[in-house]
């Protein structure tokens, strides 16, 4: 019987002997527009009338210190974080190479001195002074990044 059959989904599974009745398909056709349904109004994974855009374009000031929390509109996916006018990697005011072009995704680890977590961006400053190495320069006091968040 395909009360008893059931897929991973919740639908019936008949037999090739089974004789199925119309509460099976009514109760399937409620099943998978429920389903749907739900998808469809999951605003973090499409586009709807109010927001048209799944990205936003945007900048904030550099505080110099060693992290500051940038809020965004939405729990984004994919951030890209840049210095404008810049190369990826270029000359730290102090003098040190420094990283000014990164991504962060939503995958619970800090990359590149850049951690995305939902609605948070965290952009790092790195203050060592080590010319052996590349530093994170995503906070440098009163210095202009933009940033692109992606759903």
């Amino acid at each position: 019987m395909s009360n008893q059959n059931k897929t991973s989904l919740g639908l019936h599974d008949w037999k090739a002997d089974d004789k199925p009745v119309r509460l099976d398909f009514a109760q399937d056709n409620q099943l998978i527009d429920g389903l749907l349904t739900a998808h469809f109004n999951d605003n973090s994974r499409h586009k709807n009338a109010d927001d048209p855009v799944p990205m936003t374009i945007n900048s904030y000031v550099g505080d110099g210190k060693a992290q500051q929390v940038i809020s965004l509109p939405f729990a984004a996916r994919l951030v890209l974080v840049y210095r404008q006018n810049l190369s990826a990697v270029g000359m730290r005011t102090s003098g040190e190479l420094g990283a000014y072009c990164a991504f962060a995704v939503s995958s619970g680890e800090a990359m590149a001195g850049l951690f995305l977590d939902g609605t948070s961006l965290t952009v790092m400053q790195d203050t060592n002074t080590s010319t052996t190495k590349v530093h994170n320069s995503f906070n440098e006091s009163n210095t202009e990044y933009e940033y692109i968040a992606f759903r």
